[in-house]
């Protein structure tokens, strides 16, 4: 099973109604089709059951699954696709101000 790379994600809490950049924050990292941990989920090649966002909102790790959807407290964020199949490459992605995923 291939592991998929995803770094740098930025993540996102909506608290009081204001969206800000989740620092240092337990994100989960779930299976869109089952709600899940995602499967293989790892940092830094250890098995984890989430991951914690840096000082600047953002998280790497990698995961069995080509996609899957960020959980910070209740706020689900969009689906992100790992546009690596090899992991350890560097890829950035963020999102746009409508939500949208984009590689930086």
């Amino acid at each position: 099973m291939a592991d998929y790379s995803f770094s740098l994600v930025l993540v996102y809490d909506n608290v009081g109604g204001v969206v800000r950049l989740a620092r240092n924050q337990k994100v989960s990292v779930t299976d869109p089709a089952t709600g899940a941990t995602a499967a293989g989920l790892k940092v830094a090649g250890q098995p984890v059951s989430f991951v914690t966002s840096d000082a600047k909102g953002r998280a790497t790790f990698t995961a069995s699954i080509k996609t899957v959807r960020p959980v910070v407290g209740s706020t689900v964020l969009p689906d992100v696709t790992s546009p690596d199949v090899v992991a350890g490459t560097v890829t950035e992605i963020g999102y746009d101000t409508d939500g949208v995923p984009y590689i930086l």
